[in-house]
């Protein structure tokens, strides 16, 4: 939560790392391409070391800060839920190898 800004910030790191060269590439053109598709948030490919990133920003006019916190707790568990069950579904993962984070 950002009390100067009423906003608050999501993100969810995952447990995965993509090697530098011609794969990371590969991987930044896939991320532009579902960026392209999202209606909120987006993907990053952090170039330090390759992990990929799930992050959006939400604007509460006049919230304090509990209550948004309340909203966060419900919004991510159900975001890590769904990313696991993406991943477990496609092979990638096994279960809660993905956690959402608020800040």
């Amino acid at each position: 939560w950002r009390e100067d800004l009423q906003s608050l910030h999501l993100s969810s790191a995952f447990d995965m790392r993509i090697s530098e060269g011609t794969r990371r590439q590969n991987v930044a053109d896939l991320l532009m391409a579902v960026n392209a598709k999202l209606w909120i948030g987006h993907f990053d490919l952090w170039p330090q070391d390759g992990t990929i990133i799930f992050r959006h920003a939400m604007i509460f006019p006049d919230a304090e800060a509990s209550a948004a916190q309340a909203r966060v707790n419900f919004l991510t568990d159900g975001i890590a839920r769904r990313i696991d069950r993406i991943a477990e579904a496609r092979g990638h993962a096994r279960p809660g190898t993905y956690r959402a984070s608020a800040r």
